[in-house]
């Protein structure tokens, strides 16, 4: 599963450019998560349902 995620964090920077920091925040472990959790617990969920989603179909095979 890390490895699957880390997978894709490395395919989104290079095509989009984007910073691991920032990566980091968005995914599970990141602040943004721990943030979204904290104020609301169903949101989180579905947050990061939808980044698993979107990550799956932009990086699908």
């Amino acid at each position: 599963r890390d490895r699957e995620r880390q997978r894709i964090k490395n395919e989104f920077r290079r095509k989009h450019g984007v910073a691991n920091k920032v990566l980091d925040m968005i995914m599970k472990d990141g602040f943004v998560y721990q943030w979204i959790k904290a104020h609301k617990g169903t949101i989180a969920t579905t947050f990061k349902e939808l980044f698993a989603d979107i990550a799956e179909t932009l990086f699908d095979d």
